[in-house]
């Protein structure tokens, strides 16, 4: 069975509102990102919001995207191509988009002593500072959804680099963490499982990293993995997705469906989702 397009269907259950409180995680491998994974959560959120409004039914009504390694052009053009409008939802109050990048390490207009250009639903972190950076996304998170319903979610990508390039620990970001979680409905979070990483780590770093995305996996209501084939590249496969239960699992919410499945993200960024041994 093979599913594709903008949601594959192999996913839909995954990418839906996951229970309150709880962390979804997605590790990643060099070459094998979480990018499009993340514009699919974006995207099944929005449509579920739109589908269970009129309803009453549980919904994510507002989300924070907190990215500390891709700016704000690159997930609205991501967005876009898979139908989803991230400045329209912006200027309604159900979406914030909190730059950690473009400022914090160099990468804005900021670093050439003009100001960054004012957008409306983007936040722009100013500083690495641990406290800074909890502030001023507990801000985002403060602020209620536009209609003062539904829930709000948050999708962290990328939180680990300040293990690499700040003197942060991995204590104070898990801290950090549990600080965020406490005033919102739940949290997706991406994290880096390159091997070098998390066998046997033996530099700073190295333990850094392995603590704290070892907590993670501990907290996880599930984990989805990407890494590549082990035989190598194949044109018509990009990697291997693994759905594993975390132990942060709650028994009331055993519908997590463990599996192994391949995917193929293509030039126009379409996603196909398929079973070992299919043949579409």
């Amino acid at each position: 069975m093979a599913s594709g397009g903008r949601l594959p269907h192999l996913l839909r259950s995954n990418l839906s509102l996951p229970p309150s409180k709880s962390l979804v995680v997605l590790t990643s491998v060099i070459n094998a990102s979480t990018n499009w994974l993340l514009l699919r959560f974006l995207l099944c959120l929005d449509i579920n919001a739109a589908a269970n409004q009129a309803s009453g039914t549980t919904f994510a009504s507002k989300i924070v995207l907190v990215s500390f390694l891709r700016d704000w052009e690159f997930w609205r053009d991501g967005a876009r191509r898979i139908g989803l409008d991230l400045p329209q939802l912006a200027s309604n109050g159900h979406f914030t988009f909190v730059d950690g990048l473009s400022e914090v390490f160099g990468m804005g207009a900021a670093s050439n002593g003009d100001s960054t250009p004012q957008i409306p639903g983007r936040v722009c972190l100013r500083n690495s500072s641990i406290d800074h950076i909890e502030s001023s996304v507990m801000r985002c998170l403060d602020t209620p959804p536009s209609d003062g319903i539904g829930k709000t979610l948050l999708l962290v990508d990328g939180l680990d680099l300040l293990l690499a390039a700040t003197s942060t620990t991995s204590l104070e970001i898990s801290d950090m963490m549990m600080e965020w979680r406490e005033h919102i409905y739940a949290t997706v979070i991406t994290a880096s499982s390159d091997q070098p990483l998390l066998l046997s780590p033996s530099t700073p770093l190295e333990v850094e990293h392995a603590t704290f995305v070892g907590g993670l996996v501990q907290q996880a209501h599930f984990v989805i993995s990407l890494r590549l084939l082990s035989t190598g590249v194949a044109k018509d496969v990009s990697g291997v997705l693994r759905i594993t239960r975390g132990s942060g699992s709650k028994a009331e919410y055993d519908e997590v469906e463990e599996k192994e499945v391949l995917y193929l993200v293509s030039g126009d960024r379409n996603v196909k989702v398929f079973e070992r041994g299919s043949s579409d």
